[in-house]
């Protein structure tokens, strides 16, 4: 007898019908459904509050709070049908409960944290440490993609910004540096030679061997992969769902 779950996979319509899936074994069901979620871009907005002269009228920490949000839709996987989002539950967990207006899912293994406005990077960064959530979030954060520090390269800027992003995020793996429009531009007679992304790990890596020199020594310990690269690009390669 067919299930609920099994009924509305075959009710599809518009798809291509897989109609024997419902009856393959479920450890094999299971096994496709887990090939289904693609790595997504979970990113960071905020909402502009309304202004009295110059100065902002958001004036409380719930005020603030209530401005943070994304507009990322939850994984298809969880929304098709029970099977798939008792797999899904399984990779994603309901994250920032305590700083987003709406918590996201995220695949805490694929999926990256995204913010493309300093400002607004900085106050979610802020509500996350008013209420702790940093303390357990950011530990599982391992795919970052945040503004260039700097309008044009530099790259000081560059390596500073990892280093921060490494103390504040210690199980990142990638870290995307957005660069904005005109990041290229010659500001100078002296051509822009870039640090590749190997010289920024190992100046991540030779900063944390100075900062813990003779803490945890024997640990062994590599810097986060540091890739820069336009907004256009990363949304190409990392849809919202």
């Amino acid at each position: 007898m067919a299930t609920r779950s099994d009924s509305s996979i075959s009710e599809a319509k518009g798809l291509n019908i897989f109609k024997t899936f419902p009856k393959l074994p479920l450890e094999l069901r299971d096994e496709i459904w887990s090939y289904h979620p693609s790595p997504r871009l979970i990113e960071i907005v905020q909402r502009n509050f309304p202004t009295m002269g110059s100065l902002p009228t958001a004036n409380t920490m719930g005020q603030l709070q209530s401005s943070i949000g994304s507009f990322s839709a939850p994984p298809t996987l969880l929304s098709i049908c029970q099977e798939s989002r008792a797999v899904g539950l399984g990779k994603y967990k309901l994250a920032f409960e305590n700083v987003l207006v709406h918590p996201v899912y995220i695949d805490f293994s694929v999926d990256v944290l995204a913010c493309f406005s300093i400002p607004t990077w900085t106050s979610f960064v802020a509500i996350a440490q008013m209420t702790g959530d940093d303390q357990v979030e950011f530990d599982r954060i391992k795919n970052l993609a945040l503004p260039a520090p700097t309008p044009t390269y530099n790259p000081r800027a560059s390596v500073n910004m990892a280093i921060e992003a490494t103390m504040e995020f210690p199980s990142l793996k990638r870290l995307f540096v957005v660069e904005p429009q005109m990041y290229w531009a010659q500001v100078t007679a002296v051509p822009v030679i870039p640090l590749d992304q190997q010289e920024i790990k190992d100046l991540v890596t030779l900063h944390r061997q100075i900062a813990f020199r003779g803490v945890n020594r024997e640990e062994e310990w590599e810097a986060s992969e540091v890739e820069i690269t336009p907004e256009r690009v990363l949304r190409l390669i990392y849809p919202e769902d």
